[in-house]
């Protein structure tokens, strides 16, 4: 009877698969496809399929698909596979699928479902969780953290997170917890510590070793039997493989010698000192004080590499590096990225934990400034896409921050963070060190990070990175701003929650909107601008937090705003931003240069004796828009221009009396005060009202007929347009903006003097 086997394999090692085919007489079959908890969309995720069969059948090809049920039809979603990995799409709906791999004719689908994400959540985010639901003790979850690093089969399946949320320095806050640990913890990741070249290394099985106050390691000077170094004597680095691996490590050994001398003469400058020496160290260390490099000949999820302190503090320590390299070697641009973690742990902490997330961001930088066109860091996207996820939280995806800070500051300021370590925690240090500290660069940061027009340089100008900060529909996409029949448009963009994080709101304004105001609410840590594009096409910038009523109506039709973006940002590296005062920008179709029209009116007086009528038509009527402040939300307009036709007519007692009709010229030689003003705001709330007049017209003379003669008549004629006189009030902008109505009142007790105005003005 033959014998039945197992194969087992991950995507990583689909390249190398075979074409399908199967030994005379036999033939496999998939016996168990097995998936990460959860992956993010855009991203790669490893699955593990197992085979039954004869063995010396060859591996069958597989296809893999997503579904939603577990059956195999036209509804799933084929997973591109190449260069080793399998993709899941960048715009894969969120949620629990199941992955189906298929050989042949045969299919199976794995048990547990796969969680497709917008962001990662790794084993360090299932661990938080279980930690504040108060399922974990915080030194528990380090534990299961230090296994998930090391893919080691105790972690319990309930915290295998998805493969792209890795960590590769997590063993510096095992040093830095070390006494809160107990003794069975300690035990638990203690061999983690030990180069794999010593004996009782965490890749030679069991350690056997005993914790005390600090973790421990063998003392012995001399690696294990097999393993094998290589290194140049004015060399940095000594890179080791088993000897076993000859074939496969050698030659990349060799290399990877040039590649961390050409890693460590630019690295040296960014931060102005060497990674520690380990020749001291009590531990295996190689027998010399170059650090250590060493290829290991298997996998471990998704992780390529680890940077670990030898037993002791957790900063300013010498370190080794492991790379897991059983599918693929190490790229130049993966060692940068670890020798950069070397050069971090050179420096004293206060707090190593609390560097974590910053050190694997400055990490991936450091790939990109020694190997910038090597574009690995290109894969951690997810940072710049998700806006409201406050920078302390940003690990490998953060890299964008430092690459930032290089371009406005220089590589040189990532020497003074780390500096400030010494005496503060990540972020504090970021506040330090950083010239202009953080209420400067952060804004800056998330203006770049808009990476659209009109933000140039960009990150895609720069390194070609083209993500996007998007909402919960994806891409942010720009809002139509409507006035609809109110004339009048309020959007808000509610101000992000967390310490140093943003938000964006993208408007389009039709041809309609002619005055945009912007309200920000005061906050010492908040940061607003607003990038506009006009109607003629040229951008400007504003910032907001200085202008907190921002004005845009410009007199000219081309300035006005036709696009705008705001950039917001909190500053604060510890406090929440309120949510109950959002930034509010109001639209309107005012007329922002002028308003031109007509208007017309009639005084009736009448009473015993007397029974006059004073008429006018006003044309070519102008209000002319005045500078009253940069941001006076109120719309002030003088009277500039216009033609009266005027006259009086009417009895008086026995007599009739009569003036003009005559012509006036607005405003007169000898008179002004006609104004017009509309107010945008009534208090708190947004408005739409206005008041209109105009100034006194020369007297005139008038001509009175009496049965006992004729005499002359100085008469003074009434104001022809007025929207305030008592008991009237201010009136409403219609929707369309254009001022047009009717105002008359008693003017006097009694009832025998009546005036009514008409007018109608057109914004320009």
């Amino acid at each position: 009877m033959r014998a039945k086997f197992t194969l087992s394999l991950t995507l990583l090692l689909l390249a190398a698969a075979g074409p399908a085919a199967a030994a005379p007489g036999g033939s496999v079959k998939i016996r168990s496809v097995s998936v990460p908890r959860s992956a993010t969309a855009g991203t790669t995720v490893n699955v593990t399929v197992k085979f039954s069969g004869k063995r010396h059948a060859h591996r069958p090809k597989l296809t893999l698909y997503l579904s939603s049920d577990a059956k195999r039809d036209g509804r799933d979603v084929r997973l591109k596979t190449g260069a080793g990995q399998a993709s899941i799409p960048e715009d894969q709906a969120l949620g629990d699928y199941r992955v189906i791999a298929c050989a042949g004719k045969g299919c199976a689908a794995s048990k547990k479902t796969l969680t497709v994400t917008k962001t990662p959540v790794g084993t360090a985010q299932l661990v938080d969780q279980a930690i504040a639901a108060g399922k974990l003790s915080p030194e528990q979850g380090l534990v299961y953290r230090a296994f998930a690093a090391f893919g080691d089969r105790r972690l319990p399946a309930a915290y295998v997170g998805d493969d792209t949320a890795h960590e590769d320095t997590v063993m510096r806050e095992v040093a830095e917890s070390w006494p809160k640990l107990s003794t069975a913890q300690r035990r638990q990741v203690e061999p983690f510590f030990t180069p794999p070249a010593a004996k009782g290394g965490a890749a030679s099985a069991s350690a056997g070793l005993t914790p005390g106050a600090q973790p421990a390691c063998p003392t012995s000077r001399y690696a294990r039997r097999g393993w094998r170094s290589v290194a140049e004597k004015d060399g940095h680095v000594r890179v080791w493989w088993y000897s076993a691996n000859q074939a496969r490590f050698a030659k990349r050994a060799r290399a990877m010698l040039a590649e961390a001398d050409d890693s460590w003469r630019k690295l040296w400058p960014v931060f102005g000192r060497d990674p520690v020496s380990d020749e001291g160290e009590r531990c295996f260390h190689g027998g010399d004080g170059k650090l250590d490099i060493y290829l290991l000949n298997r996998l471990k999820g998704d992780t390529k590499g680890e940077a670990i302190p030898y037993p002791g503090s957790c900063s300013h320590a010498a370190p080794y590096i492991v790379f897991y390299a059983g599918a693929e070697q190490p790229t130049r641009w993966e060692l940068a990225h670890e020798l950069t973690h070397a050069f971090q742990f050179a420096f004293p902490l206060m707090s190593c934990s609390s560097f974590a997330h910053l050190d694997e961001a400055v990490a991936t930088w450091g790939g990109q400034y020694v190997y910038p066109r090597d574009d690995r860091e290109h894969e951690f996207k997810w940072f710049m896409k998700e806006p409201l996820t406050p920078l302390k939280d940003a690990s490998y995806d953060g890299w964008v921050f430092p690459y930032a800070l290089e371009q406005l500051v220089g590589p040189g300021v990532m020497q003074r963070i780390y500096e400030q370590g010494a005496s503060h925690t990540a972020m504090a240090s970021i506040e330090a060190g950083v010239p202009g500290g953080l209420a400067k660069v952060y804004p800056e940061f998330a203006k770049l990070a808009w990476n659209h027009d009109p933000v140039k340089p960009s990150f895609w100008e720069w390194d070609g990175f083209d993500p996007v900060p998007e909402d919960t529909g994806g891409e942010i996409v720009p809002e139509q701003v409507s006035l609809g029949a109110a004339g009048q448009s309020e959007v808000d963009l509610t101000l992000p929650q967390m310490p140093l994080s943003r938000a964006y709101k993208h408007l389009k304004f039709g041809p309609e909107v002619r005055d945009v105001i912007v309200q920000t609410p005061y906050d010492a840590d908040l940061h607003a601008e607003a990038l506009v594009k006009l109607r003629d096409g040229t951008s400007t910038t504003v910032d907001l937090a200085k202008r907190r009523g921002a004005v845009f109506c410009p007199q000219v039709a081309s300035q006005q705003v036709a696009e705008m973006v705001l950039v917001v940002s909190d500053t604060s590296t510890y406090r929440q931003m309120p949510q109950d005062k959002p930034i509010r920008v109001l639209a309107n179709n005012f007329g922002c240069a002028r308003y031109a029209g007509s208007g017309s009116g009639v005084e009736h007086v009448h009473g015993s004796g007397h029974n006059t009528t004073e008429k006018w038509t006003v044309t070519n009527l102008v209000y002319k828009r005045e500078f009253s402040g940069e941001d006076d939300p109120t719309l002030h307009y003088a009277l500039t221009g216009g033609t009266v036709q005027w006259s009086y007519s009417g009895t008086y007692y026995d007599c009739t009396v009569s003036a003009g009709p005559v012509t006036f010229q607005l405003p007169p030689a000898d008179k002004s005060g006609g104004q017009m003003q509309i107010s945008t705001f009534l208090g708190q709330k947004s408005g739409r009202r206005y008041f209109l007049s105009t100034p006194d017209l020369p007297v005139v003379q008038g001509t009175e007929v009496c049965p006992y003669g004729t005499y002359v008549w100085n008469v003074k004629p009434h104001k022809i347009l007025e929207t305030w006189n008592w008991p009237t009030r201010d009136f409403d902008v219609p929707g369309n903006g254009i001022i047009d109505g009717t105002n008359s009142g008693d003017e006097a007790s009694g009832g025998y003097r009546d005036v009514e105005f008409h007018w109608h003005l057109e914004p320009q």
